[in-house]
């Protein structure tokens, strides 16, 4: 019981530091972050947390610390071979031909999105909304994904319906927020303006 809990310490001061190190370079973040990610799971025996599910955000991580993604995506895909002891013609045998076609085609699609200059219109479209934050805001919102995902058992699709739907009601209740202040703020302006000081 004791090997648990000094377990959980390890994993609370991994992934707190893990954070800071996301706003702070001389920390690896994603790498600390993961690791106190995977010490938590040790903790509780996989019990909530496979390997599956670790193995996914250790490809996450290398994606943040700057490994090229396929090869990041190869060390996963790897991991679960070696780690699940399932040998490679069954998996073969599960992948989705028709799935993995479909993603080719999407690909090829993309690619004409970016060489038309639609990507980068995007991406100055959306870059206030990750400036300062990059690659650490995704890896936020994959992780959340990820956390929605396994807590509450449900398929991608519903995942991803809860999570926008959940970051459309933070930002209504932002802005309501930021309204109020600066109706506040207003008011203290003009009671200050009205006062004479």
């Amino acid at each position: 019981m004791e090997t648990a809990i000094l377990l959980w310490i390890l994993a609370a001061v991994l992934v707190l530091v893990g954070m800071a190190g996301l706003f702070f370079p001389a920390v690896p973040g994603a790498i600390v972050l993961f690791a106190g990610l995977a010490v938590a799971a040790w903790a509780d025996n996989f019990f909530y947390v496979g390997w599956k599910t670790l193995t996914l955000l250790g490809v996450l991580a290398l994606f943040v610390a700057g490994m090229p993604y396929p090869l990041a995506a190869l060390v996963g895909a790897s991991l679960l071979v070696l780690v699940g002891r399932v040998p490679p013609r069954l998996v073969f045998a599960e992948v989705d031909w028709t799935l993995l076609l479909f993603f080719a085609g999407l690909f090829i699609v993309m690619g004409a999105f970016e060489k038309a200059g639609y990507a980068a219109r995007l991406l100055a479209w959306s870059h206030p909304w990750f400036a300062g934050g990059g690659t650490p805001a995704l890896l936020g919102l994959a992780a959340s994904l990820i956390a929605v995902k396994e807590a509450l058992d449900l398929e991608w699709m519903q995942t991803i319906i809860v999570v926008v739907m959940g970051g459309v009601i933070i930002f209504i209740v932002a802005a309501i927020g930021a309204a109020i202040v600066a109706a506040l703020g207003y008011a203290a302006g003009a009671a200050r303006g009205a006062l004479g000081s």
